[in-house]
């Protein structure tokens, strides 16, 4: 493994260059651009977005390249919808930020095709799909399945040479956060590696069946580094927790030490809906704890956080905390902002422009 971190840092670089402050915002296209509107409606959609991302003060913005049940949002070689059909609302979309001058990183949900039920590629390829509990095929793309990992790695490389990409942000690439099987080759490649067919699905910690699952995710994570070159890559995670014996598998500290990521986006969900007063203590420590895993000695990572406006686990009750976000964070060593979304940041816009949250920020993080 020592070798493999040292060729690989030598190859793609342990450090993100950034050529101006890390301040994104992902943004869904399905919100943006209406697939009944008539083309010119539609960049109309597309220029008033920008213009709201250039208002607050976003650099870079991460417009999703597919919804999380696989549908794409341009005419893509290997998804096999697309909710445009052959026009290229990404290529759009990039095109118009470009022109803005905003850096673009389109955000890839990796290995989610559907959730709890498998759509996208999954109904082409139900064999690579993972089975849940009672046996039956779920909406994520197995990790452990080469069939399955080298589509991936296809796709990601169509939509970085296609869009020349200056970066690209990986989401969901992990396993589902609760108990799942593998897909049928991958069980039959756990047994082979670890010589046991006997295992329960909510192992955790030190066992075959969590360092496989982490071992496969290893590996495709490897493959897209190794087949994207110089293409810096972001990943979005939930923080230092699913790096130790949890479900997700998602051992982003081992990929960061080895040169794998040039941006790591920690998730910082915590509203007082979901950990009450004490929610910004939380916040800090989530921070501050992933920060601390991996050293600035141990990878140059970009160590950024996911300020939420309004997610499943809460939201904001005010503009004003968008700065108390931003001052917490600082204050744990983090070094850029990715909002989600664009499109809920739009109804605290005049708010934030008037405040100037995100350009003050800026100033601090160059």
């Amino acid at each position: 493994m020592k070798q493999i971190v040292i060729t690989l840092c030598l190859t793609f670089g342990c450090f993100a260059s950034a050529d101006e402050p890390f301040v994104a915002a992902y943004v869904h296209l399905a919100h943006v651009v209406d697939g009944d509107a008539t083309e010119e409606v539609r960049l109309e959609a597309i220029r008033s977005s920008i213009e709201s991302a250039r208002r607050a003060g976003i650099t870079v913005l991460m417009p999703y390249s597919s919804s999380s049940s696989g549908v794409a949002y341009y005419p893509s070689a290997h998804h096999p919808e697309s909710l445009y059909g052959e026009w290229d609302a990404l290529g759009a979309y990039i095109e118009a930020a470009r022109d803005a001058g905003i850096s673009v990183y389109p955000c890839v949900p990796v290995l989610t095709s559907g959730h709890d039920r498998p759509t996208g590629i999954l109904k082409r390829h139900p064999d690579w799909a993972l089975r849940d509990e009672g046996g039956e095929p779920i909406g994520y793309i197995s990790a452990a399945n080469p069939d399955a990992r080298s589509w991936v790695v296809d796709m990601l490389r169509e939509l970085a040479t296609r869009y020349d990409a200056k970066g690209i942000l990986l989401d969901y690439l992990r396993f589902p956060n609760r108990p799942i099987d593998l897909d049928p080759v991958g069980a039959a490649d756990f047994v082979e590696q670890t010589g046991s067919s006997e295992y329960a699905m909510t192992d955790r910690g030190e066992t075959p069946w969590q360092r496989y699952k982490e071992k496969s995710l290893s590996i495709l994570m490897t493959q897209i580094r190794e087949a994207l070159g110089e293409t810096q890559l972001a990943l979005y995670c939930w923080g230092p927790h699913v790096t130790r014996g949890h479900y997700v598998g998602q051992r982003w500290d081992q990929w960061a030490k080895a040169g794998y990521l040039d941006i790591i986006n920690v998730s910082g969900y915590c509203y007082t809906d979901n950990y009450g007063d004490k929610y910004m203590d939380v916040f800090r420590d989530r921070l501050a704890q992933a920060r601390a895993l991996v050293k600035p000695s141990e990878s140059g990572a970009l160590f950024t956080f996911c300020l939420g406006i309004k997610t499943s686990h809460g939201a904001i009750k005010d503009a004003s905390q968008i700065d108390d976000y931003l001052r917490v964070s600082r204050e744990a060593g983090i070094e850029g902002v990715a909002v989600f979304t664009l499109n809920t940041l739009e109804q605290h816009l005049d708010n934030v422009v008037d405040a100037g949250y995100l350009d003050a920020y800026a100033e601090t993080i160059e």
